[in-house]
């Protein structure tokens, strides 16, 4: 099991950096917002749409027919790429620098690290050994990619202004999504009473408003800017946790379904809008650094919100985990009034 999660993690970690890059690098500053808007609504279907499935096919299966289906599913889609897919770029040659990619690795023990915490005790010594050893690979990796004359990862870019807080709000918006995504089936369980199938099939409204919003924020963002747009997205984070939280005592399924799907809404409006606002002020040769870092932060962030939303919901309750993601996303709109907005600028160097 633990083979094939990294399998698939490693999978992840090259398809989301590339597939984006590509995308952004072939399209129009100008009309990023809209190609971006369309990426993340494919993005969003799949991340909300998974339970929905997988609770399906644990109401008339068991869990093992889960992998069987996304095997079939990725099998076709596996097959029909080798004969439609075909790269829009050029592709150069380079060295490949693997004393970097080992002490990339660093990453995987952090992320294993921040998995574990909610169930590991203080004297669980193996577990702190990771931790010791992954942040100085970490720390290794990044002098060395700040001293290095081709390096592996641009990990400098993160000193232009705006790249670096399109990361972090993007990151911030991931954490709303993926914990929604996780929180709410439990909620719809443990506290309405709904099987595992109704739990999962009352993700839809709030993963099809989703998908229906993405691409509309996107071609918003390209017409009024993309600050207004991110503001919108992380006030209704704010609505959304904050209604949670004053009526998640009702008990009322479809009071929940909404709230959900007023946080889903936010993330429609910041997180592929954040994304495509921290691509523009790169060049094109920069956009696969900045993919990679964003990918990274997001994954090390959405881990963070997973354990965050275990420890609190473990030591007190819904409305904690409630509370808690009303607080940091109250916390992150206020990164978005930093944001100097750049809708009609091309892709100048700060570098």
């Amino acid at each position: 099991m633990m083979v094939g999660r990294l399998m698939e993690g490693f999978s992840v970690g090259v398809l989301f950096p590339s597939y984006q890059s590509i995308i952004l690098e072939i399209t129009p500053t100008a009309n990023r917002g809209t190609v971006m808007g369309t990426v993340g609504l494919v993005m969003g279907s799949a991340l909300a749409v998974g339970p929905i499935v997988s609770g399906v096919l644990l109401e008339i299966l068991n869990w093992q027919a889960i992998f069987g289906f996304f095997l079939l599913v990725l099998a076709v889609v596996f097959f029909m790429a080798l004969k439609t897919v075909v790269s829009p770029l050029k592709i150069h040659s380079t060295s490949f620098d693997f004393i970097s990619v080992f002490m990339s690795l660093g990453i995987i023990g952090l992320l294993y690290f921040i998995n574990e915490i909610s169930h590991m005790t203080p004297t669980n010594y193996f577990n702190w050994g990771i931790l010791v050893v992954s942040l100085i690979l970490l720390v290794m990796f990044v002098r060395r990619q700040l001293h290095m004359k081709a390096p592996l990862l641009r990990l400098d870019i993160l000193a232009i202004p705006n790249f670096d807080l399109g990361v972090a709000l993007t990151s911030l918006s991931y954490m709303s999504l993926i914990t929604v995504t996780i929180v709410m089936p439990l909620y719809y369980q443990q506290v309405i009473g709904l099987t595992p199938l109704w739990s999962g099939l009352a993700l839809v409204p709030a993963a099809a408003f989703l998908s229906w919003l993405n691409r509309r924020s996107g071609r918003l963002a390209d017409r009024i800017g993309f600050k207004p747009v991110i503001l919108i997205g992380f006030g209704l984070f704010i609505i959304g946790w904050g209604a949670l939280l004053i009526c998640a005592g009702l008990k009322n399924v479809w009071v929940a379904v909404v709230c959900s799907m007023i946080i889903e809404a936010g993330n429609a409006f910041a997180m592929m809008p954040a994304t495509t606002f921290g691509a523009n002020s790169l060049t094109n040769n920069l956009i696969p650094h900045g993919s990679s870092v964003i990918a990274t932060v997001r994954q090390i962030m959405g881990s963070t919100a997973i354990v965050l939303a275990t420890v609190v919901l473990g030591e007190k309750n819904f409305n904690g985990v409630f509370l808690t993601f009303l607080i940091l996303e109250m916390i992150a709109i206020l990164l978005v009034f930093k944001i100097k907005d750049t809708t009609k600028r091309g892709t100048e160097s700060h570098l």
